[in-house]
């Protein structure tokens, strides 16, 4: 296993606790790492609550990425 990035992660709150996010299928967290920063959302793909698939998706923040890039290029950084 390699460690990747390091930081700290502040939970944005919509729902009360992060127990209660993860049964509503999203969960939104700003991270403070070396490499990740910013805004992002875990979310659930099925809506039924079963599926164990989520998505990580970047928010539009200071820290996006707004021009055409390849996404091999991130491993880069």
């Amino acid at each position: 296993m390699e460690i990747w990035d390091s930081g700290t992660y502040t939970y944005i709150e919509k729902y009360r606790n992060i127990a209660e996010a993860i049964d509503h299928g999203i969960l939104e967290f700003k991270l403070h790492g070396r490499k990740l920063k910013g805004l992002f959302a875990l979310v659930r793909t099925g809506m039924d609550g079963k599926d164990k698939n989520w998505l990580l998706i970047k928010k539009d923040d200071a820290y996006a990425v707004h021009s055409p890039y390849e996404a091999a290029d991130i491993l880069s950084y």
